[in-house]
């Protein structure tokens, strides 16, 4: 047999990133698709699948020390553009990406409590008031087998 395994906890410090601007709001690029069933019937409701992803980019700026990846955030005058139907070919959907300038964002450390799935509040997103300081840090901790 392998070696013996041994599990590990992951710790990460979670952070509330948002526009620099209090009243600003992020439109993030997406896509939905609905899917028939083919094997129900034509009049049950069941029968479509929702699916919808959200489009990610390079992060860039602080946001990349966190994460490699983040949603491909639209400028306010893109939105409608990005929201038009009748833009189907492959061509006008880049049109509307193509050269896209990532703002940045603010970003601050929040409490741990944001990982729990029963926790709500906004609460949740105040700033941290100790460790503002230190760089990000991804701490492993080995669990007793």
């Amino acid at each position: 047999m392998g070696a013996r395994q041994r599990d590990a906890t992951v710790s990460k410090q979670p952070y509330f990133l948002h526009p620099t601007d209090p009243n600003g709001v992020l439109s993030f690029a997406g896509l939905y698709e609905l899917w028939r069933d083919p094997s129900k019937d034509k009049s049950d409701p069941t029968r479509w699948l929702w699916t919808a992803v959200i489009i990610t980019t390079d992060a860039a700026g602080p946001a990349g020390d966190i994460h490699d990846r983040t949603p491909l955030i639209l400028p306010l005058d893109r939105v409608n553009a990005w929201l038009d139907p009748t833009r189907t070919e492959p061509d006008q959907i880049y049109e509307v990406l193509d050269g896209i300038v990532l703002q940045p964002l603010a970003i601050r450390p929040v409490s741990t409590r944001v990982n729990r799935v029963g926790a709500d509040g906004a609460d949740l997103v105040e700033p941290l008031t100790e460790h503002l300081d230190e760089p990000l840090q991804l701490t492993l901790t080995a669990r007793a087998a």
